[in-house]
């Protein structure tokens, strides 16, 4: 898989005005600036590649990003850059899911949330035993 907006969306106009979009955004990260739309995945870092799918996710104008634990494995300036542009989702009426068992993902979530006086409800899954587990929201 490469960089690339891979998906076709009906109309050419529609296709191209995506694909503009998502160069925009692209150079926008400064993690990926300069890089083909046909690198590789792989050859990008997890901060790289989580970018690139949160930015397929603006591109397409999804209502609901789904995130889950994309960002364990990457370092604080990474996750900075992360979470600035769940902000700009945020900022563009898209609902974010983010699962996380990392606490700075909370605090840089909440940090946002605060900023934009949008609301955060944190679920928590405590396992009971093997076959059971209890959600509690707050």
């Amino acid at each position: 898989e490469n960089v690339r907006v891979a998906r076709n969306c009906g109309p050419a106009q529609n296709t191209d005005r995506a694909r503009a979009s998502f160069r925009d955004y692209i150079n926008s990260a400064s993690t990926l600036q300069g890089i083909s739309l046909q690198t590789l995945m792989g050859s990008l870092s997890s901060g790289g590649q989580a970018l690139v799918r949160l930015g397929r996710a603006s591109t397409w104008k999804s209502r609901v990003i789904l995130i889950d634990e994309v960002t364990a494995h990457l370092d604080d300036d990474a996750a900075d850059a992360f979470f600035t542009y769940v902000g700009d989702l945020l900022r563009h009426q898209r609902a974010v899911v983010l699962v996380s068992h990392v606490e700075r993902d909370r605090i840089l979530a909440e940090g946002i949330a605060n900023r934009l006086d949008t609301p955060v409800s944190e679920l928590k899954v405590e396992k009971v035993d093997e076959h059971t587990s209890c959600v509690t929201a707050r």
